[in-house]
């Protein structure tokens, strides 16, 4: 039988690389900005999609939450009920108070939620330079 290998603790923060990128693009003119663009595109969906975090849903309990981990910011942990418990409070307006919430549990998920700002930012102000044109 094979044996599954695990992967190591680095690799499940390859994300921030492109993240680093994406900010220190900014410093290196000759990079320009349709690759920071592209960096900060990746760093977005790692940072939603398959940045460890804690899943956060809540619980049966009054006033608990799931403390399971999870892959990214929208998605829940292995349980079903949890898997989209974050990307669905999305769709209802009433409930993004508690989705803001469930973000600012500690440096778990605070880390992952700044990092996943400041490179939405980079990334919009990067199509701005990109796409408006410039006077010469």
């Amino acid at each position: 039988m094979a044996k599954k290998r695990k992967k190591s603790a680095l690799w499940r923060y390859w994300g921030y690389l492109p993240f680093t990128g994406a900010l220190l693009g900014w410093l290196n003119p000759e990079i320009g900005p349709a690759v920071v663009m592209g960096l900060a595109a990746v760093s977005t969906v790692y940072f939603l999609f398959q940045a460890p975090t804690p899943c956060g849903a809540p619980n049966r309990k009054a006033g608990q939450s799931c403390r399971n981990n999870a892959s990214g910011l929208l998605l829940g942990c292995y349980l079903q009920d949890h898997k989209w418990r974050r990307a669905g409070m999305l769709a209802h307006r009433h409930r993004w108070a508690e989705l803001a919430a469930s973000f600012g549990g500690g440096w778990r998920t605070a880390l992952p939620v700044l990092a996943e700002t400041a490179t939405v930012v980079s990334g919009i102000s990067a199509a701005i330079v990109y796409f408006v044109p410039q006077a010469k």
